[in-house]
C-alpha cells in the first residue's frame, strides 16, 4: 500500500487491486494504439503524396512535350506562311 496525502494534508491509502492494475494497462494500451494508429496515417499520407508528386511530375513533362512539339509545328507552319507571303 502506498500512502497519499490528500487535499488538506490528509493521508490515506489506496490499495493497488488486481482492477486498478487492468485499467492502467488497459488505458495505457489504448493511449499507446491511438498514437501508433496516428503515426501510422501520417506515413500513409506522405507516401500517397510522393506518388502523387512524381505522377503530377510525369504528367507535366508529357505536357511540356506535347507543348513544344506544338510549338514547333507552329513555328513551322508560320515559316512556310512567311515565305508564301514573300513570294506574293
Amino acid at each position: 500500500m502506498s500512502a497519499l496525502t490528500g487535499p488538506f494534508g490528509v493521508g490515506y491509502k489506496l490499495p493497488m487491486t488486481p482492477t486498478i492494475l487492468t485499467v492502467i494497462i488497459a488505458a495505457s494500451a489504448v493511449i499507446l494504439s491511438i498514437f501508433a494508429a496516428s503515426w501510422l496515417n501520417l506515413r500513409s499520407k506522405e507516401k500517397l503524396f510522393d506518388r502523387l508528386d512524381k505522377q503530377l511530375a510525369a504528367h507535366f513533362g508529357e505536357l511540356r512535350a506535347e507543348i513544344e512539339s506544338l510549338r514547333k509545328e507552329m513555328k513551322s507552319e508560320f515559316a512556310a506562311l512567311r515565305e508564301e507571303m514573300k513570294a506574293l
